[in-house]
């Protein structure tokens, strides 16, 4: 006796097509919003009042590591504490830091694994956002599917499998016309 039905197993395999049609399309879709939302200088996503950052170095271990992904949101000033991990415009590029200490002028910050505090404070027209979420180990995958070779790669796949789709759809349409004529041929005789 078998357990396994063999008409579910089409099914599956059209629901786990669907799926990974869902997740590439999804990829490009990010991919395109990433490039638009980059394109005009800053070099960070943006997605309504949340930002993402991958943190690309080992300033804030044990905390953050490297690759994680930090997603912060905007701030206002009496949002911040002395603790709160930020993100901020550090000489024109991110960076993400703990604030140790807010006095008059701003905000000084320092790394977890840094010994020094980072050399100029930081006014809250720097700060970028405030921590909300860190996805762990993240950021490689950011990266991969913000390359634009994993773009080009997944939008030719796409139209293969649209063109591919629509030949087999094409062909059975023909066997179906085929069976009618050959079906009326039949009864004719």
């Amino acid at each position: 006796m078998k357990t396994k039905s063999y008409k579910t197993q089409p099914v599956m395999m059209w629901i786990l097509k669907k799926i990974i049609l869902l997740i590439l399309i999804f990829i490009v879709c990010y991919n395109l919003v990433y490039v638009v939302g980059t394109s005009f200088g800053n070099n960070e996503f943006s997605f309504f009042s949340f930002k993402t950052f991958v943190m690309a170095d080992k300033s804030m271990v044990p905390a953050l590591k490297l690759n994680d992904v930090v997603i912060t949101k905007n701030c206002k000033a009496s949002d911040l504490a002395e603790g709160d991990i930020i993100a901020f415009d550090l000489n024109g590029s991110a960076a993400i830091g703990r604030i140790a200490m807010i006095n008059s002028e701003g905000y000084i910050i320092k790394g977890d694994n840094n010994f020094y505090f980072y050399e100029k404070e930081v006014s809250i027209s720097q700060v970028k956002g405030k921590e909300v979420k860190v996805l762990t180990k993240m950021g490689i995958l950011f990266y991969i599917i913000q390359s634009k070779i994993t773009t080009v790669i997944i939008m030719l796949w796409l139209v293969f499998y649209y063109v591919r789709v629509r030949n087999l759809k094409k062909r059975s349409m023909r066997r179906r016309a085929e069976k009618d004529i050959q079906a009326r041929e039949a009864s004719a005789e």
